[in-house]
């Protein structure tokens, strides 16, 4: 089973109810999307400053339409991002990273959103102060870039605004996200770290990609 479809069955089958019973799909083509580009506030425990950069590339998004008393409109998509990030530690280390991650995003007609994110990536952390060490002959010598390097899961899970689905015109869309991040080896196990993410994202016509788009109703 494609990874894609194994994380599109997870999130169907948890508590974000991705559930497509008792509607009709009506239609499902391939159409181009703007990629968003995203910059963040990156906030390590809160308190130490950094931020991040990414793109999302959609890969699949349904369209829910309910028509009772009035039109109910719901979007669901699922994309994957690529991320560089960098926050410092004061008086400690500077430690960048590069992720990856698979989302599932949920959107109202008026715009509100929440989504989920698993994600994998490579962390590297670089000292601050001067590092030493003794060679073999018993010479002490200045470590260039002394750091180390970390496998980084994580999962985060987001609120927030997306303006285009009401002014197309101004795709603007803002979330706020707690993450939880792992880093391993630290000291032989995973050293579990919390972050903060104020998200501002923007869809670009010029970065398009294409993605299977379907519409259902009930």
């Amino acid at each position: 089973m494609r990874i894609q479809h194994f994380i599109i069955l997870i999130f169907t089958l948890t508590s974000i109810k991705v559930n497509a019973q008792g509607f009709r799909k009506d239609s499902t083509v391939s159409k181009e999307m703007a990629l968003p580009i995203t910059m963040s506030y990156y906030g390590n425990y809160f308190i130490d400053p950094g931020f991040k950069i990414g793109i999302e590339r959609p890969f699949l998004t349904i369209q829910k339409s309910r028509f009772k008393k009035k039109e109910k409109i719901n979007q669901h998509q699922f994309f994957n991002t690529l991320n560089l990030g960098y926050y410092n530690t004061k008086e400690h280390n500077h430690t960048w990273f590069l992720n990856t991650e698979l989302g599932y995003r949920k959107t109202k007609k008026s715009g509100f959103k929440t989504e989920v994110f698993v994600g994998v990536g490579y962390l590297r952390t670089f000292l601050t102060d001067e590092t030493y060490e003794v060679d073999g002959s018993g010479n002490v010598g200045i470590v260039k870039n002394a750091g180390s390097n970390y496998f980084m899961p994580s999962f985060s899970f987001g609120i927030g605004y997306d303006n285009s689905r009401n002014h197309p015109k101004f795709p603007l869309a803002l979330s706020f996200r707690p993450t939880l991040f792992l880093r391993y080896p630290y000291n032989s196990v995973f050293l579990p770290q919390v972050a903060v993410e104020m998200n501002f994202s923007y869809k670009f016509s010029s970065l398009k990609s294409k993605s299977k788009f379907t519409y259902k109703s009930k």
